[in-house]
């Protein structure tokens, strides 16, 4: 028993010392200021770009970084200054979520917990869009065509036929 209540000081001690770094306040700061944290600490606000690393590293001391990771990934790039060089645990994550089959853990946290941070970063309220490709006739690429002149972009013209047949359809 004592054993356990040593270990568990020493892991406080960890967390409390990280959560104090410069490093760990860098990252919270630029997640306040992009108005997607808020905490009880006197962090301030940080404007500049950092490493995917930092911010795994940071989610190591506060698991709310590790449910926003993959939306940050895919709807706000602009926060990272490596994004190539992200690890492929959470690369893997992100495409699941791209082809909408999210199924795995990203560090504990299920996909439920890191999918609704989706429609609260970058466009609020808008769904990370999904890669399709179709191939299309002719006839079909003359009447995207004729939309894009009259004011409509491609995928708008293609949205805006889908809501139609789903109305009529129902």
């Amino acid at each position: 028993m004592n054993d356990l209540i040593r270990n568990a000081k020493i892991q406080y001690l960890k967390i409390a010392k990280g959560r104090e770094s410069p490093r760990f306040k860098r990252v919270v700061g630029r997640l306040i200021r992009a108005k997607l944290l808020q905490t009880q600490s006197d962090i301030q606000p940080f404007s500049g770009s950092l490493s995917i690393k930092d911010y795994i590293w940071a989610g190591t001391f506060e698991p709310r970084i590790f449910e926003l990771l993959p939306a940050l990934v895919i709807k706000k790039p602009s926060l990272f200054e490596d994004l190539k060089n992200c690890p492929n645990d959470l690369d893997q994550i992100v495409k699941e979520i791209r082809s909408g089959q999210a199924t795995k853990d990203y560090h504990g946290i299920s996909p439920k917990n890191y999918l609704r941070w989706i429609p609260f970063v970058g466009h609020k309220g808008r769904e990370a869009s999904q890669l399709k490709s179709f191939r299309f006739s002719s006839s079909d690429s003359e009447l995207l065509h004729f939309f894009t002149l009259n004011g409509y972009s491609e995928i708008g013209a293609v949205r805006e036929g889908l809501r139609l047949l789903a109305e009529k359809v129902r």
